[in-house]
């Protein structure tokens, strides 16, 4: 993680490394979410679990900024790309890989996957951003 500001118009940066291990490939995560509750959401790509940092405590260079929640969600590689935060607090991933949409909740440091009736494949980079509609879904 790293932490990037800027100084008297030089750039600084202070490199986080999480004192937990992530278990997973080479890209761990896609996507970062900042959420209602201050927090900083990562999107599994290949890392097994999610991810939360305390900004308060990553702008202190803290190693125990970051935290992982959630249960497994496997060993595939490529599974969300990307996140949205939606109305109702919820943080939704959008498949890569995954044939099934990533639903992050902070209020409840629960992950789930959603399944839809139609089947997303497997295909790599099916999909890679989202935006939320002007109702919020």
């Amino acid at each position: 993680i790293l932490r990037i500001w800027e100084d008297d118009g030089i750039a600084q940066v202070v490199e986080i490394i999480p004192t937990v291990y992530i278990s997973g490939g080479w890209t761990k995560f896609s996507a970062a979410v900042l959420a209602k509750d201050g927090y900083v959401y990562f999107v599994p790509y290949s890392a097994q679990m999610a991810m939360r940092v305390n900004v308060t405590l990553a702008a202190d260079g803290d190693p125990a900024a970051a935290e992982i929640f959630g249960g497994s969600l496997g060993v595939m590689n490529y599974k969300w790309s990307h996140a949205v935060l939606a109305a109702d607090g919820r943080i939704y991933g959008v498949p890569a890989a995954a044939m099934s949409i990533l639903v992050m909740d902070p209020a409840t440091l629960s992950v789930s996957q959603l399944y839809t009736s139609e089947n997303l494949g497997s295909d790599l980079q099916k999909y890679v951003y989202a935006v939320l509609s002007p109702q919020g879904d």
